[in-house]
């Protein structure tokens, strides 16, 4: 939930920025597909497996891969900038998704 939380806060901050500087349309979109690229990335992990199945059994923080995938698959941008439909495995749909703004 707060890495949900954290996030959109973020996001809400690239939007008034970019609607501050008059960015098009076409260059917003290009924005969110940076933002989430460096989001994913600041998470990039290499798991082992015995590492990972000690981190499920004794952290109390999901996986990175699964702090990314879960977050960013409740933002809407993040459907605009990758261009997801209905028929990505990561696909929530716009009614499902968490909303704290």
């Amino acid at each position: 939930i707060a890495d949900v939380a954290g996030l959109s806060i973020c996001l809400e901050a690239l939007r008034a920025n970019l609607a501050s500087r008059g960015i098009a349309k076409e260059d917003i979109v290009k924005e969110y597909r940076i933002f989430f690229i460096s989001y994913a990335t600041s998470w990039r992990t290499l798991y082992r497996n015995k590492k990972l199945k000690t981190n499920l059994a004794t952290d109390v923080h999901a996986p990175a891969y699964v702090r990314v995938n879960t977050v960013v698959s409740q933002m809407d941008e993040w459907y605009e900038a990758f261009d997801i439909d209905s028929k990505s495995s990561l696909y929530v749909k716009p009614e499902d998704r968490i909303r704290f703004f």
